[in-house]
């Protein structure tokens, strides 16, 4: 069977358009592939914490920040953080997620503080949020 060069130019177009949009989302941080938990955080304050950045529990990486939304209709206003965690590690709803900056030189990020409590968080579950004390 012999294919026509149309054909041919129209099959490479849509590999390469599936190339690009798997590129842009690596490089934005995101994986595509992984199907991780979604887990929500109100704070009052973000202190420059960003979408991409990483979530972790004691200095591995478990996770990352998927999105962050401001809640303007309430006084005072506050933020719901929605962070993904690819790991099957499981905790309690009563676990705290945490802002701080691991470094000088290295912007905010988010660790879980684990609680093992009997009460098992599950996806789309709310946990509490907290700032850590800055350097």
């Amino acid at each position: 069977m012999k294919l026509s060069k149309e054909l041919k130019i129209g099959i490479i177009t849509i590999i390469t358009l599936i190339g690009f949009f798997m590129l842009f989302n690596f490089l934005k941080g995101q994986n595509i592939f992984s199907s991780g938990r979604l887990f929500t955080v109100k704070f009052e304050n973000v202190n420059g914490l960003a979408p991409s950045k990483p979530v972790s529990i004691n200095g591995l990486r478990v996770g990352q920040v998927k999105e962050i939304k401001i809640i303007e209709n309430a006084k005072p206003i506050y933020f719901e953080v929605v962070l993904s965690v690819d790991k099957d590690i499981e905790f309690s709803k009563k676990t705290i997620a945490e802002i701080y900056e691991p470094g000088l030189m290295s912007g905010p990020e988010v660790r879980l503080l684990l609680d093992y409590g009997p009460d098992i968080a599950k996806d789309g579950d709310f946990l509490k949020g907290r700032i850590a004390g800055g350097m």
